[in-house]
This record gives structure tokens, sequence and C-alpha cells, in this order.
């Protein structure tokens, strides 16, 4: 069943979609008309239960936003789905936890890890299809929020990614910033990763960067452990962190005059992302194990 955000009234013939003074009432302060995926399991619109797996589909909580934006009915191609081959629980490779503020805590092993050992989230296809097929004439927002709790022991590694390879992509985001950072704008804090740190990385994007020769093999999630284009790299080097958030919006362009600025979209997030983790915030103070204690 569709959403109904606040009231709704039906006049004939009228179309406010490209209207961006009108009021909106969302179930979350950062979201816009643009927004086609928000993924947040620490707010009751995005709950999941403990840790799911293989082919589990989680909410979007902007499933109804994507379905008007992409002009589809609501289905689960609009949804993220759990990707794991890994043995959870259960495994010496890897631990994945709910944090107390119910964040996904990943925990790869640095010393028992295995080729291809991931746990990982997955863009909906029917989104990732979207924006590859609108890469060079539309303009979209990316965003992840995340607190890391064991380094990565290499540079040759990702958090998220939309992209073949390191030369071929939309977008990587990473422990040392985000590529693109020279589109419509980029904000990585702290530039680099640091050990029990919250994290905030942003990306405003109007192309794709390379060759699309291979676009069909694209990688499109989130994830911890060994998987994608670096995954021989992240065998027993790959990072722990907690996720908290992810979010992609349509911004402002000729075909969508009515979406936000990258400024504006990265502007609403990142004050959401500041409120969540201050001094009594609904992320201050979290609690989760320790990977070396947990996870070694």
């Amino acid at each position: 069943m569709a959403t109904t955000y606040g009231l709704s009234y039906v006049i004939p013939g009228a179309d406010f979609s490209n209207n961006p003074n009108l009021p909106y009432d969302f179930p979350d302060e950062a979201m816009s008309p643009g927004t086609i995926l928000l993924i947040d399991p620490t707010i009751p619109s995005g709950a999941i239960q403990g840790v799911l797996l293989n082919n589990a589909v989680i909410p979007n909580i902007a499933v109804d936003l994507a379905a008007t934006r992409l002009g589809v009915a609501i289905s689960d191609s609009l949804r993220p789905v759990i990707k794991t081959n890994a043995s959870i629980p259960g495994s010496n490779k890897m631990l994945v936890e709910r944090s107390a503020k119910q964040g996904i805590h990943g925990m790869p092993s640095q010393v028992n890890d295995a080729a291809n050992n991931y746990y990982r989230i997955e863009i909906p296809t029917a989104l990732r299809d979207y924006m590859i097929a609108n890469s060079d004439t539309r303009k979209f927002y990316m965003s992840m929020w995340y607190y890391v709790t064991r380094a990565a022991k290499t540079a040759t590694t990702a958090y998220l990614g939309l992209n073949v390879n390191t030369n071929d992509y939309l977008t990587i985001m990473r422990p040392t910033g985000v590529i693109p950072n020279n589109q419509e704008g980029a904000k990585a804090e702290p530039a680099s990763d640091t050990v029990n740190h919250k994290a905030f990385r942003s990306v405003g994007l109007n192309k794709w960067t390379g060759s699309k020769a291979n676009v069909g093999v694209a990688y499109y999630a989130l994830k911890w452990g060994s998987n994608g284009p670096w995954s021989s790299f992240e065998v027993n080097n790959a990072a722990s962190f907690v996720f908290y958030r992810m979010t992609i919006e349509e911004l402002k362009s000729d075909l969508y005059p009515g979406g936000r600025t990258y400024a504006e979209a990265e502007a609403a997030d990142y004050a959401a992302y500041t409120a969540a983790f201050a001094a009594g915030g609904r992320l201050a103070g979290d609690t989760f194990a320790d990977p070396a204690v947990a996870m070694p």
C-alpha cells in the first residue's frame, strides 16, 4: 500500500511536481520531492528486525517518491536488497550485528577473511538502471553516514560504489574520500577515515566517468568485506563500520527544474547528520562490539 504524506487532494489537470516552493510533509526532514532512495534502519519508517540474510528486502523510505519520479508502479525493484555469501552467524570471517541505536555494524575479519566474503546492501535495480541510463542528462545526489570501528589496512577499497572499476564509474565512496569530486560538488568529513569517529560522504553527479562499455556488470552496493572490483586487495584488510544512512536524490536539471541543487541537498542532509550525532541526538552515544575482540 502506498504511503500518503499529509492530506491528499486531487485537482483535475493540476501539476505541482515542479514547484519547489510548495510545503511537503515527509517522514524525514532531509527529504525532498526528488528523493528516490532513503535507507535508514535507525528510524521507525526504515526499521528492520535483527540481522537480515541473503535476499532480504529492506525499506526504501522514499519508495513512493521513487515510483513517481520513474513513472512506475511501486515494487521491490525500488527497494534495497541484502546480499551475502558470508556464513552469518557463526562465521570466523565476518560478524554483523545491530548497534544499540540500530545501525548495521559489519566486522569482516582481518585474520580469517576469504576472497569474495561479503555482506552488502544493493541499490534497487530500477534506481540503478535509471541513474546509469540518465547519468549524462540528469543530476543526482548520493550520500552515506557511517561510523568507523576498525580501519581498512589497504587504500584499494571502497564502501559504496556505482561503478565498473576504478576508471569507469558514476561514483565511489571510500575511506579516503569520494570520486568524482569535481562535478556538482562533494563532501568528505573527515577527509580520511578516523577510527572511532563518525563520517559523512556526499557527492553531486552530472555524468558518468570513463566508459559505459561494460556497464551491464556495474557494481551497485554498499558493502562490508572483500567484494567488487577490489576484492583481491580487501581480504584480511577491509574496514569495520556502522552504517546509518544512504540517500539518493535527483537534483535540479533542465529535465527536472523543480529539484534542489547539490548545495541545497547537502546542506539539509548534513544538518540532519550533525543533529543526529550531537549531544542528545538520536545517534549520539551509540554502542557496539569492538571488532578487535568480536572478530579479530
